[in-house]
């Protein structure tokens, strides 16, 4: 509740492969069994930049569970990304997202959008806009998720 996230039908969301900033690639489906938040954000996006740091430091408090962010960065040039990833010391996997073709499946107009997945890959919220991702409502909604 206190995050103001929009509850979903639990639909399973639809799947995507994309090529992380890394070097590797993610696909959504394989992290069935971990609880997913999937944000989809800009280096430009103003309230993005906002949110960053709350998310870095949510994925190091959840990141030894059953727990894994996507930041799926939408439309910009890898060199762009990888710039902003060292200057806010970003160590969670970044999709690239380069045609906006998976923003678009997720209807992600407003940036950022946020989705909150269970562990068997149903779609119970999103967030349109900044959140306080390490606030006590975020840990306590993904500590239930991660069944604690």
């Amino acid at each position: 509740k206190g995050l103001g996230v929009i509850r979903l039908s639990g639909h399973s969301p639809p799947d995507f492969t994309l090529p992380t900033l890394e070097g590797g690639s993610v696909t959504l489906s394989d992290l069935k069994g971990k609880v997913v938040l999937l944000n989809f954000w800009a280096t430009w996006c103003g309230p993005c930049r906002q949110e960053m740091p709350s998310l870095e430091r949510l994925y190091r408090h959840f990141k030894y569970e059953d727990f894994s962010l996507l930041a799926v960065d939408v439309m910009e040039h890898p060199e762009a990304v990888k710039r902003f990833a060292r200057e806010y010391n970003l160590s969670f996997p970044i999709p690239l997202d380069e045609k906006g073709d998976v923003a678009g499946k997720y209807a992600a107009g407003a940036l950022p959008t946020t989705y909150i997945i269970d562990k068997e890959g149903k779609a119970l919220g999103k967030a349109i806009g900044p959140r306080k991702w390490d606030g006590d409502h975020a840990k306590d909604l993904i500590d239930k998720l991660l069944g604690g």
